[in-house]
Formats: structure tokens, C-alpha cells, sequence
């Protein structure tokens, strides 16, 4: 798959949350473990159709609260990598199907270097997208 071609094989996009467990992101080079415990993920609510946004949901407002506080905001305009150049690079090395889902981060936010991480597992907390 090319990047000129790429989105038009994405069918929607939709919020996820990968509930980082920051105690084992800082045990490897690599992040997969630190996002894919059981129970740490959130999906949803809705898949919004690919031709009801912006080519490649580009320039849409991303904002996490947590309670009432702002703990990030930003643009899909400023993602590291596209939506298109995403799909494009991970289609060189693993085979997609229908239906499979490819999670992205948020533009130019690295928590490990920020000052708003927090425990969102308390009771009481609420994280809204």
C-alpha cells in the first residue's frame, strides 16, 4: 500500500485510550508493554465514517480532561505521522485485514517529560475525550 492510496482504505476513525502503565513503558525501549495490559484500553464510543472528516482527520481538536483539568490538547494536524504515512509504513510489515484497527499516538506529547501525569485509575477520576 502507498500513501497516496491509503485512506482510501480506512473506513472511520474513533478515540482510543491506551491507559499507559508508565512502571513498565520505563523498563524497555519499546512501548508495547506499557500499553497493552488487560483492562487498560478504551475504545469508542463511536467510529466516525472516514467521509464525514477531513481527508485523513486532519485538523481535528484532541483534548483529554481528566475531571474538569485539561491534561493535553492539540491537533491532528500535528501528528508525527499522518494517518495515510501510518497505514502505509505498518502495511509494509504486517498484513492487514478488514476490520483491524490501527491505533496512533497524540502529536508531540511525551509523558514521561511531563508534569501533568496522573493516576487515572483512582476513584472518582474521569477521563474524557
Amino acid at each position: 500500500m502507498t500513501v497516496a492510496s491509503a485512506l482510501d482504505r480506512i473506513a472511520g476513525y474513533a478515540c482510543f485510550n491506551d491507559g499507559s502503565v508508565r512502571k513498565f513503558q520505563r523498563r524497555t525501549s519499546q512501548w508495547d508493554i506499557g500499553e497493552n495490559f488487560d483492562q487498560t484500553d478504551r475504545f469508542g464510543p463511536l467510529v466516525v465514517s472516514s467521509d464525514a472528516l477531513p481527508a485523513g482527520a486532519k485538523g481535528l481538536k484532541l483534548e483529554c480532561r481528566l475531571n474538569v483539568r485539561v491534561m493535553h490538547s492539540d491537533n491532528t494536524a500535528n501528528m508525527v505521522f499522518s494517518a495515510a504515512e501510518a497505514l502505509a509504513d505498518v502495511t509494509q510489515a504486517i498484513m492487514l485485514d478488514p476490520g483491524d484497527l490501527l491505533v496512533s499516538g497524540t502529536p508531540h506529547w511525551d509523558a514521561r517529560k511531563s508534569d501533568r501525569r496522573r493516576s487515572a485509575g483512582c476513584s472518582g477520576r474521569r477521563i474524557t475525550w
